[in-house]
This record gives C-alpha cells, sequence and structure tokens, in this order.
C-alpha cells in the first residue's frame, strides 16, 4: 500500500512545478546534543558512481564490475517516529559474535490516549539475523512504578558474553534510555534507566541511573571485556536550568547493565566542549575502547565556523580526540590534532587541497591504533546540495568530482590515508518540524553519509559502513501543501584487515547492500561488533512522508528494516618482498586441538622449515594481542622442526602463532576447543 502512494507521489510530483530554492547551505546538528565550541600501487577507475580497483598494468579494456549485492529486508517494527535512531553516536543493534545472536531496539508506535509511543520493544534473533522472535512486550513498563514510564526515549542495546561462551543462556542483553524531566517551565533531559536481562529479554533487571547529578543522553554502549564492564559517555545535567554540562564522563556497568555508576567518584570529565578552540564547533562526536581494555578515545570533527556558520566539507575542519590509556582513569590535558593536510603521501586525488566533512566514527584495532572514518573531498565545486541534486529525478555526477569515504589511521608511527569508495553527497530537503523556524521559514537538512566502524573481537579486521544517494524523488509536506525533494540513498560497506600491507589498506570492493527505489534509507546504525565470518549486522529507518507531529495516527509512524545477510570478505592482503622470505610456516596439528585423541594434554604441533640457520623466534598470542608463551627463541639449524604446544588451562577460543626471523615474520590461526 505504500510503495502504491510512493508512486501516485512520484506521478504527481512531474506534474507540479516546484519553486526555485534558496542555494544557501544549513547544516543541521543534532538537537539533543548540544555540542559546540614503495608499494604496489593500484589505480582507482571511476566506472560509475563508485570505484572499482584495478591493479597497475590492468588499464587495457576494463570490465566493469558491479559491486552490488540485492540483500533482503526483515521489517523489525514501526516506531512512533523517526528520532528513536537519530544520533551519530547512538546505536539500537548489537551483536555477539560467539553465539552469532543479535538484537534491536525500537520505540513502538502504541497510539492509544495512554500510550502515545511510549513503549520500548526489543527483538532477537539467536541465528545471526536469518530469523526473529516476535516484537514482544513493552520493556519500559516493567519499571518499579507500576504504570510504566512515560517517556522512554532514544533506546540503546548491547549484548554482554565477556567470557566468549557458545552457550546463548550466558548472554546479557543491557538497555540504557533518559526520560524527560520537568525544571520549572522547562521539560527536557534528566533521568537514565537501565535494563539487564537473559537473551529474550528472561528475569529483567531494571534500575535508574543515581542522581544527583541527572543526566542526558547516553552514547553508544562500549564493551571492555578484558575488565568485564560496559562503559558509556554522557554530559550530566545543570539542575537549576536543565541544561548540559558539556563535561562528559565516563559511566561503567560492572554487572552486565544491571546497575552503572560514574567511573571517577569525583566526576572528572574524559572531555569537555571547553577544549574546543573559540572559533570551531565539535560535530560528530564519537567514542571506543581497545579491545584490551587499556585505551579509550573520544574523537570529533573540530570543524571551522566561518562567518558564524559551519561548511559541510572545508580543508581547515580536523580530526580531534582526546585519549586514555589507562583505561579511563586519566585522560589527555589537551586534544591531540590531526588535519587531511598534515598526513604525507595521501593517495591521488587527496594530495590536491583536500577538504574534510563533517562526518566521523572512530575506532580501535588490536594494535590500539585509532582509525577514523571521515568523508573527505578535493570537489572542484564548492558544496551546495542544490547543484548536487537538481529538481528534478537525476543526480549531476559532472558536480561531484572526488568524494570519498575515507578511513585515516597511523601505521609504523605515520599517518596514512586510504580511500574506500567514491561517494556522492546525500541530503536531504526536508522541513522537520524540530528545526523549523518560528517565523515559518524552511530549514533544509544536510543529512551525513552515517559512517559507522564494526570490528572483530580481537580488532584484526574492521568493516565500514555508510549511505550514498542514487537520485532524486518528492513527498509531500502537508504543512504548507507542497512537495519537497529528497534523495533516494542506500546502504554501501566493505571490510579490510589490518594486517594487510597492500597500497589502500587493503580494503575490499564497496557493496550496495540496498537496493530501494522509493525509500532512503536513513538513520542507518551498524552493530559494533561483526560477525566471525564477517557478518555485518545493519539496520535502518525509512521515515515515511516527512515530518509529522507525534500525534497524527498513521503518518508519524516509520519502518525500522534489518538489512539480511551482509557479508564481506576481508583476505590479508600481502605487498611481495623483493627477496624471498627464507622460511614457510605450515598450519597446526590437529587444528582444531583440544578435542579427540589429544584432548587430555590440550596440545597441538607447529612445524616449520628454514632454509638457511638463522635466530627464530616462535610465540604464541592470545585473541587480544597478548603473548601466551615463546615457544622457541634461539638459533635453528637449516631444514625441517616441529614444536609442541600445551595449552594447559587456557580458555577456548582462537590463538595466534607466529615465526620471526631475519626481519619477517609470518602469523598463523588456530582454534583450541575444550
Amino acid at each position: 500500500m505504500k510503495a502504491m502512494r510512493y508512486a501516485v507521489l512520484l506521478i504527481l510530483a512531474l506534474s507540479i512545478s516546484v519553486s526555485a530554492q534558496s542555494r544557501r547551505i544549513l547544516v543541521s546538528v543534532d538537537p539533543s546534543q548540544p555540542v559546540q565550541g614503495t608499494e604496489d600501487r593500484q589505480t582507482v577507475l571511476d566506472l560509475s558512481i563508485h570505484p572499482v580497483e584495478i591493479p597497475r598494468g590492468s588499464m587495457k579494456n576494463p570490465k566493469k564490475r558491479e559491486p552490488v549485492v540485492t540483500n533482503d529486508l526483515f521489517e523489525i517494527g514501526k516506531m512512533a517516529n523517526t528520532y528513536c535512531t537519530l544520533g551519530q553516536n547512538r546505536c539500537q543493534i548489537a551483536c555477539d559474535p560467539a553465539t552469532n545472536s543479535v538484537a534491536v531496539v525500537f520505540r513502538g508506535n502504541d497510539r492509544s490516549p495512554q500510550g502515545n509511543g511510549n513503549s520500548l520493544y526489543v527483538r532477537y534473533s539467536s541465528d545471526g539475523g536469518v530469523t526473529w522472535t516476535g516484537k514482544g512486550t513493552n520493556v519500559a513498563a516493567g519499571q518499579t512504578n507500576p504504570s510504566g514510564l512515560s517517556s522512554p526515549r532514544y533506546p540503546e542495546v548491547f549484548l554482554s558474553n565477556p567470557g566468549q561462551s557458545r552457550n546463548i543462556g550466558d548472554v546479557t542483553v543491557s538497555l540504557l534510555w533518559p526520560q524527560v524531566m520537568n525544571y520549572g517551565s522547562t521539560t527536557t533531559w534528566g533521568e537514565v534507566h537501565n535494563m539487564s536481562a537473559g537473551f529474550g529479554s528472561k528475569n529483567p533487571v531494571y534500575g535508574k541511573w543515581p542522581s544527583p547529578p541527572n543526566w542526558l543522553i547516553p552514547m553508544q554502549v562500549v564493551p571492555d571485556y578484558i575488565n568485564k564492564r560496559l562503559i558509556t559517555f554522557i554530559q550530566w545535567v545543570d539542575p537549576s536550568t536543565g541544561m548540559g554540562s558539556r563535561e562528559y564522563l565516563v559511566v561503567v556497568s560492572t554487572d552486565a547493565g544491571a546497575s552503572w555508576s560514574a567511573l571517577d567518584p569525583n566526576f572528572m570529565p574524559a572531555w569537555t566542549t571547553n577544549q574546543v578552540p573559540s572559533n570551531n564547533s565539535a560535530y560528530s562526536l564519537s567514542a571506543d575502547v581497545s579491545p584490551d581494555g587499556t585505551h579509550m578515545i573520544m574523537a570529533y570533527i573540530s570543524a571551522d565556523i566561518v562567518e558564524n556558520s559551519v561548511m559541510y566539507l572545508s580543508e581547515n575542519h580536523r580530526i580531534a580526540w582526546v585519549e586514555s590509556t589507562d583505561g579511563g582513569v586519566t585522560w589527555s590535558f589537551s586534544p591531540e590534532y590531526v588535519s587531511l593536510n598534515e598526513i604525507p603521501d595521501r593517495p591521488s586525488p587527496m594530495e590536491h587541497n583536500p577538504r574534510l566533512g563533517l562526518n566521523l566514527d572512530v575506532i580501535y584495532d588490536s594494535q590500539n591504533e585509532p582509525h577514523f572514518l571521515v568523508t573527505a573531498t578535493t570537489d572542484l565545486n564548492p558544496f551546495n546540495p542544490f547543484d548536487e541534486t537538481p529538481t528534478n529525478n537525476e543526480l549531476v555526477p559532472g558536480h561531484n568530482d572526488s568524494t570519498y569515504i575515507c578511513e585515516v589511521t597511523r601505521k609504523n608511527g605515520e599517518w596514512q590515508m586510504n580511500l574506500i569508495a567514491r561517494i556522492r553527497k546525500p541530503v536531504v530537503r526536508r522541513g522537520a518540524f524540530s528545526i523549523r523556524l518560528s517565523n515559518g521559514a524552511e530549514i533544509y537538512e544536510t543529512i551525513y553519509n552515517e559512517p559507522h566502524w564494526a570490528r572483530d573481537i580481537i580488532g584484526l579486521k574492521l568493516y565500514a559502513k555508510w549511505i550514498d544517494c542514487d537520485s532524486t524523488w518528492k513527498f509531500p509536506y502537508v504543512r504548507n501543501n507542497a512537495l519537497l525533494n529528497d534523495t533516494i540513498q542506500n546502504i554501501w560497506v566493505a571490510g579490510r584487515d589490518i594486517r594487510s600491507n597492500t597500497y589502500g589498506g587493503g580494503w575490499s570492493l564497496p557493496q550496495k547492500v540496498t537496493t530501494q527505489t522509493d525509500v532512503a534509507a536513513k538513520y542507518s546504525k551498524l552493530a559494533h561488533f561483526a560477525g566471525n565470518n564477517g557478518e555485518m549486522h545493519v539496520i535502518f529507518t525509512e521515515w515515511g512522508y516527512g515530518d509529522y507531529p507525534d500525534g497524527d495516527p498513521v503518518n508519524a509512524d516509520n519502518t525500522v528494516w534489518y538489512v539480511k545477510d551482509v557479508r564481506v570478505n576481508t583476505p590479508v592482503a600481502v605487498e611481495q618482498k623483493l627477496s624471498p622470505i627464507s622460511f614457510n610456516l605450515e598450519q597446526n596439528f590437529p587444528n582444531p586441538f583440544g578435542v579427540g585423541s589429544d584432548a587430555k594434554t590440550n596440545a597441538t604441533m607447529i612445524s616449520y622449515a628454514l632454509e638457511e640457520r638463522g635466530h627464530v623466534v616462535l610465540e604464541v598470542i592470545d585473541p587480544l594481542g597478548r603473548l601466551v608463551k615463546t615457544l622457541v627463541d634461539g638459533e635453528n639449524d637449516r631444514g625441517g622442526h616441529v614444536v609442541r604446544f600445551e595449552a594447559g588451562a587456557l580458555p577456548s577460543g582462537p590463538y595466534f602463532y607466529r615465526l620471526r626471523m631475519n626481519g619477517h615474520s609470518v602469523t598463523r590461526t588456530m582454534l583450541l576447543l575444550r
């Protein structure tokens, strides 16, 4: 039925002339976040919208490759409005790779006079998103208040399984959500509630964060499995005004989300907007915890302010961050910065005065190095959404000269920039009621590319998700009986293994995993963890016909979709050395080990061969990069060698064994099963 209405609207749009729009760009800010203040190169050949990587020497008669994967969608449910999933630094989907389980939380669309969208529902999948449970009961109604809570908003979900048990009964679902409070005549955020339960919302335990202080909206929950805790970052609220403090505290849970408290009992902030220069503003605040639990980071775009406004793209924007190297106890005294122009050996075309966008996400790898996911351009044209997507149904490919989703990270102590995919710049010309001016003037919102990271448990494999626009369309805006323009956006993904040392980081070919023709995939979210076989878990929100008040019983509802079977291969691409490696490391046997005839000793055999005598180091490393045991460290003769490794009391899971000799190393994976 909805598809039919879209078709009618698209036909109607062709017969209605739309008046010329203002050409001024206005960038909206999430109103809930008051933040101020010598390698073998590959050539990127633009065969359509996105890059197709062609090895050097293969430029003759290149064949077009379509990096498109058609994925089915599963309707998670309908929400009262889209604001449940707004916010770059909040997430409504979670994955536990050990049990292949997934959970999604969303705000319901109950429209009774007593309800008005005051429900939170969680849907579960125990098979990686193939099948799902029913919507379930209202998890916000089980509070100590018998009548439930009247206004649960912006929920977040995380699946906790620090022991990486394969038993789904050991998985805990953790929820956080804020509640509004009254401050005299002002109504704003103030409470944070939580629920901790077994998978499937079994035996739920509810709680409320202690106050004072009162709280704004929590950021995305991130895990610290080594220290068995969950972590989020949040502002406290001035009780006299209801305004945010602009100080972000680290708040932790050591009981799988059943209770939460500030990490620092004196409420010392990890970061404050006072650290933002007076001529800058902070955008896209993001945070992460390293796989070994020692490092924490809060990152953002320090955006240049010109004539009291922030441009979407600027050569003066910088990536900024503060960091803790002691598990969040102490933090950088002042932020660190890197601008794109400071990065050496930038890939083409980024050697020509690159400009940074307002998009950012951050994640740590297994070596505790941060990776920033950003938008960058060397467009010859100033960015303007009305030039990029005019009023007809065609984009202007010539206007988008060279805009990319990029990875910025450190390698061997130096910053490097890797291009992941060439993109357009999605926009939405939507008169959102939350940013509609009091005089009735229309503000056109710029939707970012929604970049999000995911990783495997140990931080060797990184996965990126973003949106890109395909075309434009029109939809009705009932408040002034007009048709407005929007862009149809689809979701793209890619991945890489950080052990790859080829040019460009070894990124996989980008895949478009949605192919909607009448729906824009906006407000997409990506689970923090990917599955063990490269499964990425993505949801997005279909925003119906535009912006309607919550009280509208039909049009205000929005559909949450799960994208099924998103899977990315991340091969380890290694550059060929001028001199061959003079040793060979074989796969251990048996593998997996710890089962069968050798179960009593949990032992496996590791074989290697040397072409010449030399000093050899053979080590076993755990999933977090920590040394488990050194098996060999000394001179070995030429020829074959076999070493026995006994796992002892080590827990089940993947381990790595690494052979080093003459400045070279080879690493393989083995699996211990109890």
